[in-house]
């Protein structure tokens, strides 16, 4: 491959580079919140109580697609860290509940993912409040996952661990992120790629005029040469000439 293959050939591995970063590192400035709907049945006042409100956000790695059931606690450990966690749905579509802390998320959604869950839905640590953060959890990212606050999430907790029925619809809502960062991210690709072309380009044009400037030069040399030779005297030597001995006693 010449020169000009390799310049080409770094010049596309270099984009390509620059494009998966500014992707990735994109993507990781946008969230996904969700809207929380929760409905149940209050005995003692005999009616149906229900309320909607944006404060859930999508995990990071999760499904940003909209899932319903009933909640479900885990059934011995609250937090789901330990290795023989159980869930005992009465519906086939369910929503877990668990509460952050002691181990990573991932293992927390895998727990409910063994048992069929729908959706994994995790409420913050307590004295947060409403407080929400995107989760990490590359090691379960085929289920939706929201977080939702504490005090949300210590009430429906609550309300399921006394025999209510809580039912929990999850509705993809808006998404935001750090737009200047993005908007950043995309000039700053667009320019490195603007000038990796322009800088490849010269490079090209400047072995272009190389090239040129050569074949110029040997057209002189060539056109100089014919004309030393055309200037040569044209000498007929003959015996006895004191030219013709001297270059015989030269190659004797």
């Amino acid at each position: 491959m010449d020169n000009r293959g390799r310049y080409n050939s770094s010049s596309v591995w270099l984009m390509l580079v620059v494009f998966q970063c500014c992707v990735h590192f994109g993507a990781s400035l946008i969230y996904w919140t969700a809207y929380v709907e929760v409905r149940y049945f209050d005995r003692g006042t005999n009616t149906t109580v229900g309320s909607i409100c944006e404060c859930g956000v999508f995990g990071v790695n999760a499904l940003v697609e909209s899932a319903s059931g009933l909640v479900v606690l885990p059934n011995s450990d609250p937090l789901a860290c330990s290795g023989n966690t159980t869930f005992s749905p009465s519906q086939k579509q369910w929503v877990a509940l668990i509460k952050k802390g002691n181990c990573t998320y991932s293992r927390k959604i895998q727990a409910a993912q063994r048992h069929g869950a729908s959706a994994v839905v995790i409420y913050n640590i307590d004295g947060t409040g409403n407080d929400t953060n995107p989760m990490e959890h590359s090691d379960a990212d085929d289920i939706v996952t929201i977080m939702i606050g504490n005090i949300l999430g210590t009430k429906i907790a609550n309300l399921t661990e006394n025999g209510t029925d809580i039912y929990m619809a999850i509705v993809v809502a808006n998404a935001y992120g750090l737009w200047l960062w993005a908007y950043a991210l995309f000039f700053a690709f667009t320019g490195i790629t603007a000038a990796s072309v322009c800088y490849f380009t010269f490079l090209f044009i400047k072995r272009l005029y190389i090239n040129h400037q050569l074949r110029i030069q040997q057209r002189e040399i060539k056109r100089e040469a014919k004309n030393a030779i055309a200037k040569l005297q044209v000498r007929t030597l003959r015996r006895g000439d004191p030219v013709l001995c001297l270059l015989l006693n030269i190659y004797k």
